[in-house]
């Protein structure tokens, strides 16, 4: 879902293409996001009813093929925000529980716990990838906070004129941001192990 509306490889039907979504500041449209940054950003906000999805990742043993599956934000971000440095510093923490739907390149990601490591680690690593890109775009292209952590500033400081002084919106495009993702695997769908050569259906 790496798309802006026009973008999608579709024929036919409604013409009319919903994906991603408008940023706006001071009442004015200041930019655009596509599909996937526009999920990445409501993970990152603290308060979002939207916390699970269907995604695709890519597959580490297998580069041209992806990996299907269900990402769940069970816990907000837990964001430990330092506004007495300057530049101010923020560290995000992101828990993510992650279920495989699908694996087309029939690696055995499902009782092989060393390739399963390395696909969590990898899907881990890719998800850190797209954040860091998304919140570096949000600072250098929009100097605007769109994660809604000024309430964390808020939750800073004891007076209007403290808060004031911290200035977020100018704070936000200099701070040093850094995010670690928490990824752990819940389950691999129904099939408990990859299907070989005449094999029938996978046990349930």
């Amino acid at each position: 879902d790496d798309y802006l509306p026009g973008q999608i490889a579709k024929e036919g039907g409604n013409p009319v293409e919903f994906i991603g979504s408008a940023v706006f500041l001071d009442g004015a449209m200041i930019g655009v996001l596509t599909g996937e940054e526009t999920r990445e950003s409501l993970l990152l906000r603290p308060y979002s009813r939207a916390n699970e999805f269907l995604v695709t990742y890519k597959d580490p043993l297998s580069p041209e093929d992806r990996i299907a599956a269900r990402l769940k934000r069970e816990a907000r971000p837990k964001v430990d925000l330092g506004l007495k440095s300057d530049p101010a510093q923020l560290e995000i923490n992101l828990p993510i529980d992650m279920e495989v739907l699908a694996i087309p390149s029939l690696q055995n990601y499902v009782t092989d716990l060393e390739r399963q490591e390395m696909l969590r680690q990898s899907l881990e690593q890719q998800l850190e990838q797209k954040f860091t890109a998304l919140i570096a775009k949000t600072q250098q292209q929009f100097a605007a906070d769109l994660f809604q952590w000024n309430l964390y500033a808020r939750s800073r400081v004891l007076t209007i004129n403290q808060l004031e002084a911290v200035n977020w919106r100018e704070a936000y495009p200099k701070a040093n941001i850094s995010i670690n993702v928490d990824l752990t695997l819940t389950l691999f769908g129904k099939q408990l192990a990859p299907p070989t050569a005449g094999s029938g259906v996978g046990g349930r």
